[in-house]
């Protein structure tokens, strides 16, 4: 006797967790910069990633019942809610924080830094910073650095200008010239954020060693709509931005700030008074030591192909245990380990994170096509429940005519 096979896609599902890998992206991204260091920013980060995915897959299939089937919507859906959090969050946030520590140990040849200082010299610091307290701030940031790693300061107002080139941190003529351009700079014009922006951009491309990490901190005072195009640069290349704002008192200004950051994956600090310049620095310091591994990363990374991966294995493993269908259980840890392996590709190109985010939520739910769950009447037990459910809604279409 021949025995049939259902063979089921949901649709729905396909496309919700996709639209849950996009919002991971940005909740993740928003919740992991209030986050003080980079082991915890990863882990809150992945976490939200496949908490989204797996709780807009389950959505889906709650609302159009396809892969499990109409009964379980109605006896065992609750029980999957119960389970769906602590589930997806658990083992995301031991991947993330993991895959984080030990992706910034001293395993490889350490990497040293070409870091560019853009700093704000616009009008309105006259009376935000008249004794120029974010130049010595800056100073001493760079006393900070390793000798080996680089430095360029940019000055700006609606134009920007190099003060100091590209010059190793430990180049004491160098350190003497950036001291005297330093005091010499004085308030006047605007804010544009994109001159200095776009100015540190063609820079990088133009003079970037490829084992240093380029890093861009941006210090304002002031409010600038910077150009999407050029931020979406920065993204697609891996290029970090840490944003500084001086006594921003409107919203306006901290959002477009914490935008910036957050679009680049980078740090948005604000210093109240100027004395907590120093302060502000020292905790962008610390972020510029550290590759951050959720960040796209021009050319193959092992390290990101190796935790996206991963991440689509987890994601896979966790909806086929909450749905406690041991039928999908291998297609969906197959096909999230391929989404995983293909998001992990996408990291490797520009394209930013997004899109490997959106492909890890979409890829893996086409897997159920190749899961072999027999039709209700080869299930024992479940077939007599399916068989009364079905009567019980077919007469209840009859009676009441609901559907």
């Amino acid at each position: 006797m021949t025995v049939l096979i259902d063979r089921k896609f949901n649709f729905v599902m396909a496309l919700s967790g996709a639209a849950g890998g996009v919002a991971g992206h940005f909740a993740g991204g928003k919740l992991s910069s209030y986050m003080g260091n980079a082991v915890l920013r990863a882990a809150v980060h992945l976490s939200a990633l496949i908490l989204c995915i797996v709780l807009f897959c389950v959505v889906a299939e709650t609302l159009f019942p396809v892969i499990n089937g109409r009964l379980w919507r109605r006896k065992y859906a609750g029980v999957t809610w119960k389970y769906l959090v602590p589930a997806a969050i658990i083992p995301a946030l031991l991947l993330g924080a993991a895959s984080q520590f030990l992706y910034q140990l001293d395993i490889a040849p350490h990497r040293y830094r070409d870091v560019y200082l853009l700093i704000d010299r616009s009008g309105s610091m006259e009376w935000n910073d008249p004794a120029n307290e974010r130049m010595r701030a800056a100073r001493r940031f760079i006393d900070g650095f390793d000798g080996k790693d680089r430095v360029e300061v940019i000055s700006f107002d609606n134009s920007a200008d190099v003060e100091v080139p590209l010059f190793y941190a430990g180049d004491e003529a160098a350190l003497s010239l950036l001291n005297e351009k330093l005091r010499l700079i004085g308030p006047r014009g605007g804010t544009d954020f994109n001159a200095p922006l776009n100015m540190a951009y063609e820079h990088i491309q133009g003079r970037a060693e490829r084992n240093n990490i380029p890093v861009v901190i941006l210090l304002s005072d002031g409010i600038s709509d910077a150009d999407e195009d050029i931020i979406e640069g920065y993204s697609r290349e891996g290029i970090v931005i840490h944003t500084v704002g001086l006594l921003l008192e409107e919203q306006n200004g901290i959002d477009e700030l914490e935008s910036i950051s957050f679009n680049t994956g980078g740090q948005f600090v604000l210093a109240e008074e100027t004395d907590q310049l120093d302060l502000a620095f020292e905790q962008v310091m610390h972020e510029t030591g550290e590759e951050y591994i959720l960040n796209p990363k021009a050319g193959f990374d092992a390290a990101r192909f190796l935790l996206f991966t991963l991440a689509g294995l987890v994601i896979g493993l966790v909806l086929a245990f909450i749905f406690d269908n041991r039928y999908i259980m291998v297609p969906m840890a197959a096909g999230g380990t391929l989404s995983g392996m293909i998001a992990g590709g996408l990291m490797c190109l520009p394209v930013g994170l997004l899109i490997p985010s959106a492909a890890l939520g979409f890829i893996f739910t086409w897997f159920t096509l190749f899961s072999k769950t027999p039709p209700p009447s080869l299930n024992g037990e479940y077939a007599a429940e399916t068989e009364s459910f079905l009567k019980t809604e077919s007469q209840g279409r009859k009676t009441h005519g609901r559907f």
